[in-house]
């Protein structure tokens, strides 16, 4: 059986893989939809949005008809559902099933998605993942996809595609097919540059597997790069080739490699990207001697050993400074710095926007809230903080608010409101209330981010974007007049900082993120104020300082220089003329298709209802085991809120027995409904009133079951809070083998609720520092107790250690069911480590655990293991188990069961894809069992980042 689970543990971890932004049942109830259709691609989509899944469909349409030369021919029509009820922006295409989400509200900081309309990139973005995985069926993985479906599909295509594939490919895709595209962003390769200023080189492992220690690109600019290597060096199609005859596996042993080899003559790539670093690293390094440097001065003289992040930077006075700060050891947290002493003020709470402004020593950030029933369904509210008071408050409920901008007297709140029909408003609110008290005209629905006051109270400055350009403007709170501040471009503009005269902010204009700043009368005219190696962002000015953050290795620190008073106005080009954007693909791939989309085409939209409508199988494989041989069946619908699982198989272990387990779930309703039946070998043991007092008994046992459960998830601050009750009915039939039942049917229910709240936990960190969860249960028989009956209670306290990423964790347990009971439910219960189920009526223990890390190797060898992180738990568990039979000894009755012991645990990752957590443990029995096997002594054990 462990055979098994590990077996299916490993095989749902990569078949979910790409799949993570799914939430079941996630849309509220009522929700209108709307449905139209295409060759290519079909949206199911809010009614109301219209026009925008027009928009989609054409994009990709054209896509599917213009623009395939260089990922392949192969075509299938894709499903994408478009939610507008979540404020996080997100897009994704998953196997098993394949389908997509497109999560319609845009980002407020333009810095990670740049000028492009936010569907638009969506759309070219995540319909280059549909074609990757359509072309990637060849061979094999065709083979396997027959085999099992779109899992087995999917796992596949995770062994053999690196993941900077998928990302680097779209991005150049793009890119490529728009005049912006974050591959003429340099935020997208801030960390890149970082490396290259500080002359630090890592390895194409460690690239490819990411530190618990050090900054790395993640595996979007890592794939740009070396994709973009490829297409310059060898034709712009020459990944098509690629991509076909890998997943073909072309050469069983790193097939991708061996393609590129094929191809390119570069031998692997380990050696591709040793290639694409070095160009890349002269591109770089040339860049950086061809500009003439500003001097900064940092904050804080000392860098940080941790990865740390500060943002927005506010003068309160001369020496004293507050901004935001988060690190890989800590979340996001309020702090002082004054004469370089680092002082916290308060946390935030879960957010996705690290914007913050500050005016009458009030601050104003947006945290995020969500429906506790449904996943899709969240909201970003604003949270005020008084530093005369120190008192914080949440100013607003159940709000979609961003970028809230005080007023110089702290009366007013600018703010942005995208309603979930993606209408996009410049509001002002009440300070005080919340209210909103004037909503701005916005004719063409442009998408509005970012906010400031003018220091006369008269005007909000914001950045404004249309036809996939962006301009800052002015707009004047009494009349709406609009002023436009600086010339319309596809330059990132990001985070207005104003003066009395002067607006700053930053920008891309020059190919390097700096500090800009133009008149507040409409000139139009920009200087630059600062020039930096990587990047300046968020300005803001106190007398003649200007300080702003400034990107490294080590995150992003605080630095400041002297107002230039002289400097003269700037000349720029767009993006797309400038040469160290230009790439191969940028000029072969098609060109801007933006402006070639057809825009008189129509679909048909029907009503969309269905429940079991859409119910598609996309999983029917086969599991092999030593242990045990089955065929699972999955279909899922199209809303996602309907599943329907069956498997069937043999247990080899007890007597090739045959079992069968079926379910529906149903969670479109605010109880999730589950309907199951099952078949299947079971083994207890049981007490009689003859010597031996026990039997083992084996029969089949039939179960038909409904369970009504309520998921609840909610946010506050910076814990994660679930709670769910539930009732479950279960008809027992049992076909007895060796002993004779005194019923073969019985009806019994299943009652409990689980409850966690959990304080979010910072990269390094081992577990919670805070949290606590409880899970109880009883189980019993309608009407007779005696017949079946099982109490289950598990609680776990999650409490800080003595360093930030140590934790202590303390977990109490108690079961309670009668061996005298002619019914035994299955034992999931949590023993002392070192011992074996021991026979008990009733059982209860405690266990201490602390954890630590010990090392960050980053270390891995071959594309098989690679070595993130090494930590330790050093473990003390005690029990008792009580027996209430008569017919044994007195000092059989009562056991106690105490062990202490270490754990040695390594964070690894398995062919370049899979994290799984592996380890030895050492267990000392402080004292020998009498009732159950003894297992001191060394143990393999294994765990993986999913639960089971």
């Amino acid at each position: 059986m462990k055979n098994k689970q590990l077996f299916i543990k490993i095989f749902i971890l990569l078949s979910t893989y790409v799949n993570a932004q799914q939430y079941f049942g996630g849309h509220p109830l009522g929700q209108n939809w709307q449905i139209i259709s295409s060759p290519a691609v079909r949206i199911i989509y809010p009614n109301g949005m219209n026009p925008e899944a027009e928009r989609i469909a054409r994009i990709i349409n054209y896509i599917d008809q213009n623009n395939r030369r260089s990922v392949g021919d192969k075509k299938k029509q894709i499903d994408i559902v478009l939610q507008t009820q979540t404020t996080i922006p997100n897009g994704y295409v998953g196997l098993a099933p394949f389908r997509s989400e497109f999560y319609g509200t845009p980002p407020q900081s333009n810095l990670s998605l740049g000028s492009l309309n936010w569907l638009d990139v969506l759309s070219i973005h995540e319909y280059r993942h549909v074609l990757q995985n359509i072309n990637a069926k060849n061979g094999i993985v065709n083979f396997f996809y027959y085999l099992g479906g779109e899992s087995y599909w999917a796992v596949v295509n995770n062994l053999v595609l690196p993941n900077w594939y998928y990302e680097g490919d779209a991005v150049i895709t793009e890119t490529a097919l728009s005049d912006a595209g974050r591959g003429r962003s340099p935020y997208f390769t801030l960390q890149q540059r970082a490396l290259i200023a500080e002359n630090i080189d890592y390895s194409y492992l460690k690239n490819r597997n990411g530190s618990y220690k050090d900054m790395l690109p993640n595996h979007y600019p890592l794939g740009y790069m070396m994709l973009t290597y490829l297409r310059n060096h060898y034709g712009n199609d020459v990944i098509a080739d690629i991509l076909k005859e890998s997943t073909a596996f072309d050469g069983l042993i790193y097939p991708f490699s061996k393609a590129i080899k094929r191809h390119t003559k570069i031998k692997n790539t380990t050696k591709l990207y040793k290639k694409a670093w070095e160009e890349f690293k002269d591109k770089t390094q040339t860049q950086i001697e061809n500009t003439e440097l500003i001097p900064t001065t940092p904050l804080l003289k000392k860098l940080p050993k941790t990865i740390t992040t500060y943002s927005y930077p506010i003068f309160l006075n001369d020496s004293t400074v507050i901004a935001r700060k988060k690190s890989y050891n800590t979340t996001d947290e309020l702090v002082k710095i004054s004469k370089g002493k680092e002082t916290k003020i308060t946390s935030i709470g879960i957010n996705n926007d690290d914007f913050l402004s500050y005016n009458d020593n009030l601050l104003a950030w947006t945290e995020s809230t969500k429906n506790p029933r449904r996943g899709a369904q969240n909201y970003s509210d604003i949270i005020l903080y008084d530093l005369k008071t120190n008192h914080k408050k949440r100013l607003t409920q159940s709000t979609r608010y961003f970028s809230p901008s005080i007023s110089p007297d702290g009366s007013q709140i600018a703010i942005i409101n995208i309603s979930p029909s993606e209408e996009f408003n410049l509001c002002i609110i009440n300070s005080k209330t919340g209210q909103i008290e004037k909503t701005f005209d916005n004719p063409k629905n442009n998408f509005l981010s970012r906010t400031a006051w003018t220091t006369d109270g008269k005007n909000i400055v914001t950045i404004l974007k249309e036809n996939g350009k962006l301009c800052l403007i002015k707009i004047n709170i009494k009349n709406g007049e609009i002023t436009e501040l600086t010339p319309w471009t596809a330059h990132t503009i990001e985070t207005p900082f104003v003066t009395q005269n002067k607006v700053y902010f930053n920008a891309s204009y020059s190919g390097i993120d700096n500090i800009y700043s133009t008149d507040l009368l409409g000139s139009k005219q920009v200087k630059k104020e600062t020039s930096v190696k990587v990047g300046a962002f968020q300005p803001s000015i106190e007398k003649n300082q200007l300080m702003f953050t400034e990107f490294s290795s080590k995150g992003f620190q605080i630095s400041s220089q002297k107002i230039r008073q002289n400097n003269s106005f700037i000349s720029y080009q767009e993006p797309n003329k400038m040469k160290q954007f230009k790439t191969v693909a940028n000029q072969t791939e098609g060109g801007n298709i933006l402006s070639n989309i057809d825009t008189t085409t129509t679909y048909n939209a029907k009503k969309y209802n269905g429940l079991f409508k859409g119910l598609k199988l996309h999983t029917w494989g086969i599991a092999p085991s030593p242990s045990v041989s089955s065929i699972n069946l999955r279909a899922v619908n199209m809303l996602n809120d309907v599943a329907l699982n069956f498997s069937s198989g043999i247990n080899h272990n007890e007597n090739n027995a045959i079992f069968y387990n079926g379910n529906i779930v149903v969670s479109r309703f605010y109880p999730e409904i589950k309907f199951s039946a099952s078949k299947t070998n079971r083994q207890t043991i049981v007490e009689n009133n003859v010597n031996p007092p026990y039997n083992i008994l084996d029969f089949d046992e039939t179960n038909l079951g409904l369970k009504i459960g309520i998921p609840l998830t909610w946010y506050k601050g910076n814990y994660i809070t679930s709670f769910e009750p539930y009732i479950e009915g279960n008809q027992f039939i049992l076909n007895n083998f060796k002993t004779v039942f005194n019923q073969k049917s019985f009806t019994a229910y299943n009652t409990g609720l689980t409850f966690s709240t959990y304080k979010r936990t910072a990269l390094q960190n081992i577990g919670p520092r805070m949290g606590f969860a409880i899970d109880m249960s009883k189980k019993a028989d309608f009407v007779n107790a005696d017949n079946a009956d099982q109490f289950n209670i598990n609680t776990t306290l999650y409490l800080p250690g003595i360093y930030k990423n140590h934790n202590l964790r303390i977990r109490g347990a108690y079961q309670k069911e009668k061996l005298s009971n002619t019914y035994q439910f299955s034992d999931y219960y949590i023993y002392p480590r070192g011992y074996s189920a021991p026979l008990n009526d009733e059982f209860k223990s405690i266990s201490f655990n602390y954890g630590m890390p010990l090392a960050y190797p980053d270390f891995g060898f071959a594309g098989l293991i690679y070595f993130k992180r090494i930590r330790a738990n050093l473990f003390y568990d005690y029990g008792v188990g009580k027996l209430n039979n008569e017919n044994i000894i007195k000092e059989l009755k009562t056991q106690t069961y105490n062990s202490v012991g270490t754990e040695v645990l390594f964070d690894n990752v398995y062919f370049n894809v899979l994290p799984i957590t592996v380890g030895i443990r050492y267990s000392h029995l402080l004292k020998e069992s009498l009732l159950g096997n003894n297992s001191s002594g060394f143990q393999f054990i294994l765990a993986t980042n999913l639960s089971f």
